[in-house]
């Protein structure tokens, strides 16, 4: 199923996100981030009205996807950023 994702799903989406960071080169993050920074960022994707959802199965997280502002500037208020991670197990 996907579905809107909400702050209780900030746990598996820093746990899926770490391996990217951690073995890939796409993020540009050299640190995993936590569940903290997951959910503030999390929040600051929705308040700003930009789309985060997840891809459920059998109650287990296996991805998420999320798109936000490229830039604060008003010249690329248009202009979308796009992130989407699966779980290895998922892929």
């Amino acid at each position: 199923m996907i579905r809107v994702a909400s702050p209780a799903d900030a746990a598996a989406t820093a746990a899926i996100y770490a391996p990217h960071v951690l073995t890939g080169t796409a993020s540009f993050e050299t640190e995993a981030r936590d569940t903290a920074e997951m959910m503030a960022r999390l929040a600051r994707v929705q308040d700003r009205g930009w789309p985060w959802l997840v891809w459920e199965a059998e109650g287990a997280l296996l991805g998420y996807a999320c798109a936000s502002q490229f830039r604060d500037r008003s010249a690329y208020s248009a202009t979308w950023e796009n992130s989407i991670h699966v779980a290895a197990a998922a892929a």
